[in-house]
């Protein structure tokens, strides 16, 4: 079993397809290195510094 190689829709850069996650307001999927350190919840970075997703840990 091969894991598939699939771009990160926020930066682009290519990562396995299982370490993608979806975000919960755009729909985008993103790599671990996309998800925003200000919440624990699955929302990309860009999200959180367009919309000011805030949200407590």
């Amino acid at each position: 079993m091969s894991n598939e190689k699939i771009s990160c829709q926020i930066c682009k850069k290519e990562v396995d397809s299982s370490s993608l996650n979806t975000c919960h307001s755009c729909g985008k999927k993103y790599c671990p290195e996309c998800q925003s350190d200000s919440t624990d919840q699955k929302y990309c970075k860009e999200c959180v510094g367009m919309s000011g997703v805030v949200t407590h840990k």
